[in-house]
């Protein structure tokens, strides 16, 4: 179906950074926000605002900051070529100024405006990416980079229409990555999140979309309509390929109506949610429906030439007319069409379905062969295939540069932390030592001794922070300990020099076998017992046949669902408390199974838990040894509550399955 890029525009001008001597000033840039926002909300008086603060702008920059925001008040309109004597104008005074980041900046939005029309009208794809590439690489260089994200969104979106998907994955999980890197809120990141949902829409990964679509939703209230309308509009389409016509009938209809009162009920989207209104009710075999809006879709696309538009309502009059038996009508539809040009691929897709049922509703079963063949060798080529292959490697190295960046961010925060911890550690032992040397030189020799052993003993308690103790000291606290308490506390003493000292071994190790890992959980368990109350039983279950002593599993994997079980699972629970730990043999290999009784498994915080972290873990490395392994010989993992009949939930199940002629790296 044909998409809006509406959504797509909202590039920001106010989100900006001066370090040149020409910077803005704070009521200025205040201003420039005010109307930008003015615009984005389609406020009545949003260009009579712009107007008024051009004219009185005594700065020639500031001058052309608003000239570029009244160009984009006029992309959003119903006639968004207007906006091109703005961004050209502001071209022309950028061209022989000195260039700074300031300059850089005004040039760099320029151009997208430019990018936006082209890409809008569907007149140039080519020239859309190329501009848009231009734009980002002067933003990089300006003092607005925080409309990199939004930029590379852009020339993603402009990428699919190029049908180049792989450069559009990239693009668009570059501007996810941007994004991450300037700290940009959820509400201007909404964009990304659809345009990766269309991504997936385009690969039939509709389970995938949805997730992303889902993503944005959560932040609708946030965004400007633009980015309203262009979500509903991808989520109907993502509906509509997916076959689920009632759904994508009721996004188009909320679509519709938002349009009508809150967006541009004459412009561009309105067009687009007709046209797709129209095939919808095509496909719900809903006639008269159908040609309403096809025939006030119709019109736009020809009164500016959008062949796109154009093509997809020919598409749909040959599918109306295949349903009515109107056959002689499709020769006619086709005769008056622009010869040697494609539409966009999704289009072709549902002409390619619309003839096919024509050919053989006219008993053409060799044409209608054809032509479902030469879609279906398309669709099944080795390019298709590359292509669905690089889009899944840029997924992954961009999810694992993403995790990268969390892990430095979160690093460095450490680091201030510790950095202040150790400041206010010194502060505090220059005092004491200041004040113990006041009392051992007004004391008596015995004194001044026991005083001077203090201090010897808090500087050696600071030589050992600066070293971040030595796990040997520990091993040697605990000892000293072990035999002075009562049994129940030896034991427990016992109990963590056990643990630290299997943990210190088993970080060092990728693998370890069954039996160890067991025993290490079994000693944690230990440990967290007390916390859990009296209430609280744990069992491991071993079946006979098994050797745990043989068979290796990634290290810390039992302990990561051990202590999800129990910090997210147990310790929120009333009463009687049950954590089991199963071995069993399936077909093939053995299952290790984590189960509870507690509150159950959230997905939609988990990315919100520390379990998160551990999950994220525990899947990555799943994925990186299956690589090496045929689809018999993969490891499995799955996490999900364990229900009643009625819905109720009753606890939570984690399940690693490890094949026996698994290979590890």
């Amino acid at each position: 179906m044909w998409l809006s890029l509406i959504g797509m525009t909202v590039f920001l001008c106010v989100s900006c950074s001066n370090s040149d001597k020409d910077q803005r000033s704070e009521e200025d840039t205040a201003n420039i926000e005010r109307v930008a926002t003015a615009i984005d909300m389609h406020e009545k008086d949003a260009l009579a605002l712009c107007d008024s603060l051009m004219s009185a702008a005594n700065d020639s920059l500031i001058y052309y900051d608003y000239l570029l925001l009244k160009g984009r008040y006029y992309l959003l309109s119903t006639n968004p070529r207007e906006a091109l004597p703005y961004a050209e104008k502001a071209l022309a005074f950028c061209r022989d100024k000195e260039k700074s980041k300031r300059i850089y900046g005004l040039i760099g939005k320029a151009q997208s405006l430019i990018a936006n029309v082209d890409h809008l009208y569907r007149s140039n794809h080519q020239k859309a990416v190329d501009t848009y590439l231009q734009a980002f690489r002067n933003t990089t260089l300006s003092d607005c980079t925080d409309n990199l994200p939004l930029i590379a969104a852009n020339l993603a979106d402009a990428y699919i229409f190029a049908q180049d998907l792989p450069n559009a994955t990239l693009w668009y999980r570059k501007a996810l990555f941007l994004a991450d890197s300037l700290s940009i809120s959820p509400g201007k990141t909404a964009s990304i999140y659809i345009g990766l949902g269309q991504i997936y829409t385009a690969m039939g990964n509709y389970s995938t979309a949805k997730h992303y679509y889902a993503l944005s939703e959560k932040n609708l209230h946030l965004l400007p309509p633009p980015l309203q309308a262009y979500l509903l509009n991808n989520y109907g389409n993502l509906y509509y390929f997916s076959g689920e016509y009632d759904n994508a009938l009721n996004m188009f209809q909320r679509l519709h109506t938002f349009l009508e009162n809150d967006g541009e009920p004459d412009g561009s989207p309105m067009a687009t949610c007709q046209i797709n209104l129209a095939d919808v009710y095509l496909n719900k075999q809903m006639i008269d429906s159908a040609l309403y809006f096809l025939n006030a879709a119709e019109p736009f696309f020809v009164k500016h030439h959008i062949f796109d538009g154009i093509h997809y309502a020919n598409s749909i009059r040959i599918g109306i007319a295949t349903y009515t038996r109107q056959f002689h009508l499709v020769p006619g539809i086709l005769a008056k069409e622009e010869k040697g040009i494609t539409a966009e691929e999704n289009i072709e897709r549902i002409r390619n379905k619309y003839l096919d049922h024509y050919y053989q509703a006219i008993g053409d079963y060799e044409t209608a062969y054809q032509m479902s063949k030469r879609w279906k060798v398309f669709s099944d080529s080795t390019e298709s295939y590359k292509q669905k292959m690089r889009i899944a490697e840029i997924m992954m190295r961009f999810t694992e540069d993403t995790l990268r960046l969390h892990h430095q961010i979160e690093l460095e925060q450490n680091d201030i932390e510790l950095g202040q911890a150790k400041a206010t550690l010194w502060a505090f032992a220059c005092l004491t030592t200041l004040l113990l040397g006041v009392i051992v030189y007004s004391s008596f020799y015995f004194h001044k001794r026991r005083l001077q052993n203090r201090i010897d003993f808090m500087n050696l308690k600071l030589e050992n922070i600066r070293h971040r103790i030595s796990p040997h000291f520990i091993f040697n606290l605990l000892n000293s300990k072990i035999g002075k308490k009562s049994q129940e506390e030896d034991e427990l003493l016992v109990s963590l020099s056990n643990i630290i000292r299997q943990n210190l071994d088993m970080i060092t190790e990728t693998y370890v076998s069954l039996k160890k890992e067991l025993d290490f959980v079994s000693e944690y368990v230990h440990l967290e017992r007390n916390l859990l109350g009296e209430n609280f039983t744990f069992t491991v279950n071993v079946a006979p046949d098994i050797d745990t002593d043989n068979i290796l599993i990634p290290s810390m994997f039992l302990q990561i669902l051990t202590e999800n079980a129990i910090k997210h699972g147990l310790k929120a629970r009333q009463g009687e408390k049950l954590l089991n730990i199963d071995i069993s043999d399936e077909y093939g290999g053995v299952s290790a199974t984590v189960s509870d009784n507690g509150i159950g498994f959230d997905i939609r915080n988990v990315e919100e838990l520390n379990g998160g972290i551990g999950l994220t873990i525990i899947r990555n490395t799943i994925a990186l040894i299956n690589k090496n392994n045929k689809e018999t010989n993969r490891m499995r993992f799955s996490i999900k509550n364990i229900e009643a009949d009625n819905g109720t939930i009753l606890g939570c199940k984690s399940k690693i399955f490890i094949p026996y002629q698994i290979e590890l790296p």
